[in-house]
């Protein structure tokens, strides 16, 4: 009877999971179009200079940052450059880097998440709703 059992649970746990998969993905489509609609209304028109606006809340969080974690964030974020490279060019540790690198992206998010209707937009843009 135990063998019984186990072979019930099994299909009933495959057919739970494929429906929550399933709402899953309709949930996320139905979403999206709202989003895309939403955009639409509220976005600025295309082109070259709307992308501007794109990237306006992250350059007003990194502007918050005090210098050396603005310069930290910079070379390496944008820059692309390694820890060790960033601290030979400031005089700084690697372990500092590090740190800073570590506090400018916290500040950056708590930034962020402070205004989550430019985030939100910010989102669908870069996601090409």
């Amino acid at each position: 009877m135990a063998g019984e059992v186990k072979n019930f649970k099994k299909p009933y746990l495959f057919t739970i999971s494929k429906n929550l998969a399933v709402n899953l993905l309709r949930k996320s489509v139905r979403d999206r179009l709202r989003h895309t609609q939403w955009a639409a209304e509220v976005a600025p028109e295309t082109g070259e200079a709307s992308d501007e606006w794109k990237w306006k809340l992250f350059d007003e969080a990194i502007a918050q940052l005090p210098p050396q974690q603005q310069k930290v964030w910079i070379m390496a974020r944008r820059d692309g450059k390694k820890y060790q490279q960033i601290a030979d060019e400031l005089g700084l540790s690697r372990e500092s880097v590090k740190k800073y690198l570590q506090l400018a992206s916290a500040a950056i998010s708590r930034y962020i998440s402070g205004h989550p209707e430019k985030y939100a937009l910010f989102i669908i843009a870069l996601a090409g709703l």
